[in-house]
């Protein structure tokens, strides 16, 4: 079964990218996304289209196969950035939204799982090609909260990072992401990673697909 949002056969894909692209033409104004992300994904769907339909002529040749296969490769490539940078966790999109684009509903977090809802502290500390992040839960009073403990019905926190030379203007740049059961959580670098810039976000999860939160997105310069 597959359970990919994007779908796999050309023909259903062509009937469901028309749509996310429609829809994302239609709302990124609401959704509060740059117009030239927007453009970039129109632009994609547009060379998917035109290479969709010279294969679809009975005498299409190899070139024309290939065309429309490189062509399905970028628009799906860029698909997967467009979600991850400006839908996936955007709070503009609704619902209702992410049902009028065909994409997985959020689950909601259940009462049980209240201990997701706590904020995630951190502190960061450093040796020599190494970044050592503890994470911890954040006190809603100001009263610090002692030890690295995680909120009750918390298995541990998943952590998105990336090396960058910008700091990232959202979480979808952060393309690694790792899983951590106990504080700290350590990277480790190679010698060619030193002086660069680690940026990383974290959040609760129960281990399953239920998650928290993401805090704010820190840095770390690796020594």
């Amino acid at each position: 079964m597959n359970t990919d949002y994007i779908p796999s056969k050309d023909e259903e894909f062509n009937v469901w990218a028309a749509n996310y692209n429609n829809q994302a033409q239609l709302n990124g104004v609401r959704w509060v996304i740059p117009g030239a992300a927007t453009d970039i994904l129109n632009a994609l769907h547009g060379r998917w289209q035109s290479a969709w339909e010279n294969y679809l002529f009975p005498d299409h040749g190899t070139p024309t196969t290939t065309a429309k296969t490189e062509a399905r490769k970028n628009f799906d490539t860029g698909i997967r950035l467009f979600y991850n940078t400006h839908i996936r966790f955007n709070t503009a999109v609704t619902a209702l939204d992410r049902s009028n684009m065909r994409l997985p509903i959020l689950p909601a977090v259940p009462a049980g799982d209240t201990g997701l809802a706590e904020g995630v502290g951190v502190s960061i500390s450093a040796a020599l090609r190494q970044i050592s992040v503890y994470f911890f839960q954040k006190s809603r009073t100001g009263v610090p909260v002692k030890g690295h403990h995680k909120p009750a019905g918390v298995n541990g926190a998943e952590i998105w990072w990336a090396i960058l030379d910008h700091h990232p203007a959202a979480i979808g740049e952060m393309i690694h992401a790792i899983t951590c059961t106990r504080s700290p959580y350590r990277f480790t670098f190679g010698e060619e990673d030193r002086g660069k810039t680690l940026y990383f976000c974290i959040r609760w999860t129960n281990g399953t697909d239920r998650v928290g939160d993401w805090s704010e997105i820190f840095s770390a310069f690796i020594p």
